[in-house]
């Protein structure tokens, strides 16, 4: 669980709460930090709580009961999309232009080349 980031002398991995990992090309680990907080995925009110788990419980009830989403689906397609064009910019160097109806990047191959990226066969996502 968690997110990562590619780069292009290695990858960060962020966990849960202040816990992250620092990873070589290799995929050795060059520098680790541990957190001592306990996670109570019940406690709504404080932050520092890791509500991310309240939101992946909630995630995955709406696929296995059927529940309400706390966050609209949309929601979190626009503020990933958002993140995703920022990096692309950031890689670029340079103003995007995007289609506001479907936030595609507009004439701009070389921006376009960081839409996707290239998998392992066998690990191509299935959709």
């Amino acid at each position: 669980m968690g997110v990562i980031f590619y780069g292009d002398k290695g990858c960060l991995h962020i966990g849960s709460g202040d816990e992250y990992k620092i990873f070589d090309k290799k995929n050795n680990v060059i520098k680790e930090v541990k957190t001592d907080i306990v996670t109570d995925s019940l406690n709504r009110v404080n932050p520092s709580q890791q509500l991310d788990a309240i939101h992946f419980d909630n995630f995955f009830d709406g696929i296995r009961k059927g529940s309400s989403l706390a966050a609209p689906a949309e929601a979190g397609h626009k503020c990933t999309l958002l993140m995703q064009l920022a990096n692309i910019s950031l890689r670029t160097g340079r103003t995007l232009n995007i289609n506001p109806d479907n936030g595609h990047i507009i004439k701009d191959k070389d921006a376009q080349k960081y839409w996707s990226r290239k998998y392992e066969k066998g690990w191509e996502p299935k959709v």
